[in-house]
């Protein structure tokens, strides 16, 4: 078989697992709107972006309603959620949003093998090796640990659309940087695909970039240490240019973002140790629930390269990154029980979602899996015919085939029933969720601790998250708990009429009660479900301020839990959150461990007329009857911005995490707004045009394209017989 013709049959091998790939994920197409993963928060985001872009708004800086008008948008990875919406945009809205945001997620999870082909070709391995590889990724199997898997990509996962786009563009990046770093070609279109993927998901982005630093310093006959170094460094500096916005803006808000999730330590520190070994050890990181048979094949090519190694004294260099890379994210996601604060050293955060390193370790793990299998069938094919190392070849995937088809059937068939049984309510539902739009505040329907989660729709998902889909601000849910605020949403008790005016929640959504609160009052009954209004007053509030008290991240729980479980959030009567140390100087100060006081007042401190909101802007007259503070039920950012009578207000931190704004006694008429950091757009533009301009001049300098392994070049054989 000539080089041409053995070219020609493994790109039609691509093209038919691409098809087959498309084939079997077509039910994906089919979704609306109907989500009931984090894919809900990422259309809210995605119509953020264009609400945005089609008003002259800062596509990069705005604040979403729910949960509590945090900017999301600042501290989350917005380049998936940009392209979505400029794509639209250059359809020229012909097609719904919604419908273009489902077809790139379909397509980020049907061209996975293609950019694992691509990535093991730019790191020199042969084309067969390299499908291979393409072949085995999307067959990775797991127990929903937020990997590679489809679990984190169909419908009936959980939705990691940022994730999704941002393997990709790791993939191409380090398969870019494999070529940089060796070779010296095209660093600076790998530093920009490194800045995008950070951008895309900063996990990944890390993933990136460390896994860089280690090929930069692994023993490799290939380059020179220093000049490795010296191209690393280059990739590094152009990535930096690309992320820069959006690593600046983490660490501005890095005091305002939660350290982890309540409940969810794990998905910060990751799974300890022994979990991991276990995992790796039962095949569990890339054949749960079948035959580990991936798990050997990747077992074979770790061990291959080391037979080579002490052979040889050399190994090549991708097979030595494969294997450094495996080791490296095995270590790393070992997590804090491992290695607690020493990971600091590594440049990780207390807040990083360490867990998601598996993706990682995932992709080396395939790498070597392809490596195993294409060195076996190669064997086999040397000592008989390359129709029996295929056919050997091909039995080993069919384990893995046949358990994600049986999968992707059972997605299917719930997405089925689901939206069957959607239709069956379908004229209730319509009902419900009008009554509920009808009335400014949020709607609450459950939290997902209590009888929420048993309170669903279509036999699955939760009725918050249908609310959340037909765009209903149901602020008691939120997958991306960024802000310190949503910690607050488990405290919500559903019996004390306090908290609904706290909480600004105007509508509740229930089945039928046995018990109705007394200060319910039922609005609509439509077939199952029940609304009803709730004592909730509005965005704005006065209320007093009985002391100010030092506070951080870590202690903003404890502190707002004591004063949620306290008589102060009846009496109106909040505390200072003094994150900053500028306190008003009339406030009694307390430490945050000090028993927190009673309200001197009986009465309240005064009443909020003519609220009104026109787009993003809140306004009302108040009147207080003494010096007070207005309660704007927001979470703080420095980014909200309030005039009190026409002038400029200082904004501060009031229990449980919203702003507030002092005030003297009499009649006021307060403005809030949210203002964007226009700083953000024009760092982004600025950095990705310069980042550009120098790809376009390493382009048309001095790169010349690499057609072929450097394994294919010296004639080698490898695989090649297969």
């Amino acid at each position: 078989m000539d080089r041409q013709q053995e070219k020609r049959i493994c790109f039609a091998a691509l093209a038919a697992l691409l098809l087959l790939q498309a084939f079997a994920l077509a039910d994906e197409l089919t979704v609306s709107r109907l989500d009931t993963s984090d894919y809900l928060d990422h259309f809210l985001i995605i119509e953020g972006v264009t609400h945005a872009i089609e008003h002259g708004g800062n596509p990069l800086d705005w604040f979403t309603e729910s949960p509590f008008g945090y900017p999301i948008i600042r501290n989350y990875q917005p380049f998936a959620h940009v392209v979505t919406a400029l794509l639209y945009l250059a359809l020229g809205k012909t097609i719904p949003l919604i419908s273009v945001f489902v077809f790139v997620r379909y397509l980020a999870i049907v061209f996975l093998p293609l950019s694992f082909f691509l990535a093991a070709r730019w790191m020199e391995l042969p084309r067969w090796t390299a499908l291979a590889v393409g072949a085995i990724a999307p067959l990775i199997s797991t127990n929903s640990l937020y990997g590679l898997e489809y679990e984190s990509y169909i419908w009936q996962g959980y939705g990691l659309f940022a994730q999704a786009v941002a393997v990709h563009l790791l993939l191409l990046t380090l398969g870019l940087s494999f070529q940089a770093i060796r070779r010296g070609h095209r660093p600076m279109l790998a530093g920009l695909m490194l800045g995008l993927t950070f951008v895309s998901h900063f996990v990944y982005g890390y993933i990136g970039a460390l896994t860089i630093c280690v090929m930069a310093v692994v023993p490799d006959r290939g380059a020179p240490r220093r000049s490795r170094i010296f191209r690393a460094m280059r990739i590094g500096a152009v990535s930096v240019l690309v992320s820069a916005f959006q690593l600046a803006t983490l660490l501005l808000d890095r005091s305002l973002i939660n350290p982890a999730a309540p409940g969810e330590g794990w998905k910060a520190d990751s799974f300890g140790a022994g979990t991991v070994l276990k995992y790796l050890l039962t095949g569990d990181l890339l054949d749960y629930g079948r035959l580990p048979v991936f798990s050997l094949l990747a077992l074979s090519g770790f061990v291959i390269a080391l037979w080579r190694w002490r052979k040889t004294g050399a190994v090549a260099g991708v097979q030595t990154w494969a294997v450094s890379g495996a080791v490296l994210w095995t270590i790393i996601l070992f997590g804090r029980p491992a290695w607690g604060s020493a990971l600091v050293l590594l440049g990780i955060p207390r807040e990083f979602p360490l867990h998601r390193v598996i993706g990682g370790l995932q992709l080396f793990l395939v790498l070597l899996a392809g490596i195993g299998l294409c060195e076996i069938a190669g064997a086999i094919a040397r000592r008989s015919r390359p129709a029996v190392a295929v056919a050997v070849a091909v039995l080993l995937l069919v384990p893995a085939v046949w358990e994600r088809g049986g999968r992707l059937a059972r997605s299917r068939h719930f997405h089925q029933q689901y939206l069957s049984m959607i239709a069956d309510e379908a004229n209730s539902l319509d009902a419900v969720v009008k009554a509920v739009k009808r009335r400014s505040g949020y709607a609450y329907a459950g939290l997902p601790a209590t009888w929420g989660n048993m309170f669903r729709v279509g036999g699955g998902a939760q009725f918050y998250l249908f609310l959340i889909s037909n765009d209903v601000a149901a602020t008691f849910y939120a997958d991306h708990a960024i802000e310190l605020s949503s910690s607050m949403m488990p405290l919500f008790d559903d019996l004390r009429p306090e908290d609904y005016r706290l909480f600004n929640v105007s509508s509740v959504v229930s089945p039928p009660l046995r018990d109705t609160p007394p200060f319910l009052t039922l609005r609509l009954s439509a077939g199952r479900f029940r609304v009803y209004d709730t004592p909730a007053t509005g965005y704005l509030d006065v209320v007093d301020t009985v002391a100010a008290v030092p506070a951080d991240r870590n202690s903003f729980f404890a502190i707002n839990s004591r004063w949620m479980r306290s008589g102060l959030v009846a009496q109106r009567a909040h505390v200072l959150l003094d994150f900053f140390g500028d306190a008003p100087a009339a406030l009694p100060r307390l430490f945050p461990n000090d028993p927190l006081p009673p309200s001197s007042y009986s009465a309240p401190p005064g009443e909020v007329s003519k609220e009104r909101r026109t787009g993003d802007v809140f306004e009302a007259d108040l009147n207080a009857t003494r010096p007070a503070f207005a309660l704007f039920r927001m979470s703080w950012h420095r980014n909200w911005k309030a005039t009190l009578d026409g002038r400029p207000a200082k904004t501060y931190m009031l229990s449980p995490g919203f702003v507030g704004v002092p005030m003297p006694p009499g009649t006021h008429h307060i403005v809030c707004r949210y203002q964007p950091d226009g700083w953000r757009l024009v760092a982004a533009l600025g950095g990705m045009i310069l980042a550009l301009l120098l790809v376009v001049g390493e382009r048309f300098g001095r790169f010349r394209p690499v057609l072929l392994s450097s394994s294919e070049k010296n004639g080698s054989k490898s695989c090649g017989n297969v």
